[in-house]
């Protein structure tokens, strides 16, 4: 019989992580799962170990990736292709989950047909559950569109669960993209306004770890930098093609940050490209214009190397930092009991 759930997991030399991860699966109070791990072409030694822990575990399936590009979201994208599951869960090797989680989420996709997806609480951890004290997100009286501009997303990958037709029908993963990949496919979702459920009455059920993130080295990369404007980009277009241009507006703060983080990394070409479209496109006004081309050219004359080129430039960005600033705060509140 095909599992009700298929739990998704890109694995990259992690098995020294993984035994506590399958460890939290095995303990589920719902034991209608499959999980499929699709390998990024870890080294031997490290795949011999996955295959020595999930070899008394039938309900997990060990591939490896078969095709192009390299990266966790072609990964998941290949997992979900091989899946039966008529719900899924993108679960990473280093995270776990609590013994109600897989219960918990399918309870509430089955009471809710008309759900595409539901989110859900996830407390932060380093080693131990409740080490950090943190969560990851916490409800806000923000619209889920407005949050994710503004850098306070609802969840990451992990901390939701997608109705599988749903998330075919989204167009899956973004493989070409080599950073922002959440961010990406949560805008997809929320501006062409798929059902979701935001159930954080609900025990949290997730425990994610936080360590130094793949994701954070080399940030001003220009791959990097090229795919936090094309996430802009195409996440603007889809607002029109959505009858939604009132909203374009939103999309400041992420021009605000990616101009300035590619001109920081030198790469003025992509902070002028996509300083000009976003005015043209009507995402930045005169004001903001002006003050952001202040801010690439500080940064090519390398003035920003003087302390108080920098504290006039960081002056002159406040405009997009104000409210952003604000949005992360809650997503370090203490955890409630």
């Amino acid at each position: 019989m095909a599992a009700v759930i298929s739990i998704i997991t890109p694995s990259f030399n992690r098995g020294d992580l993984y035994p506590e991860t399958l460890a939290s699966l095995r303990a589920q109070d719902y034991p209608d799962w499959e999980q499929i791990i699709v390998d990024d072409g870890s080294d031997a030694a490290c795949l011999r170990q996955m295959r020595d822990v999930i070899a008394a575990e039938s309900r997990v399936t060990l591939l490896e990736r078969d095709r192009e590009p390299k990266g966790a979201c072609t990964c998941r994208n290949i997992g979900v292709e091989h899946s039966s599951g008529q719900y899924l869960i993108f679960l990473d090797t280093d995270d776990l989950l609590a013994p109600h989680c897989l219960s918990q989420r399918v309870q509430v996709m089955q009471q809710h047909p008309e759900l595409d997806l539901a989110v859900f609480p996830c407390e932060i951890f380093h080693s131990v559950s409740g080490d950090a004290a943190r969560w990851w997100n916490v409800a806000t009286d923000r619209d889920l569109l407005s949050r994710q501009f503004h850098q306070d997303a609802i969840c990451q990958g992990t901390g939701c669960i997608w109705r599988k037709s749903s998330f075919l029908r989204i167009g899956m993963w973004a493989e070409h993209l080599a950073i922002w990949q959440d961010i990406d496919l949560f805008l997809r979702a929320w501006i062409q306004d798929y059902c979701a459920k935001v159930c954080f009455d609900l025990p949290a059920d997730l425990y994610y770890r936080e360590h130094s993130s793949l994701s954070r080295s080399g940030f001003y990369a220009r791959p990097k930098v090229e795919s936090r404007c094309r996430v802009i980009r195409d996440a603007v277009q889809l607002l029109e093609a959505s009858g939604k241009s009132g909203q374009k507006r939103l999309a400041r703060y992420m021009v605000g940050e990616t101009v300035y983080g590619a001109a920081r990394g030198r790469h003025f070409d992509l902070a002028n490209d996509l300083l000009k479209w976003s005015h043209e496109a009507g995402v930045l006004n005169g004001l903001e214009f002006r003050r952001l081309s202040r801010a690439v050219l500080a940064c090519r004359s390398r003035l920003i190397r003087f302390p108080f080129v920098r504290s006039w430039v960081e002056s002159q960005l406040k405009i997009f930092q104000a409210i952003s600033l604000l949005w992360k705060l809650p997503t370090s509140a203490p955890l409630q009991q």
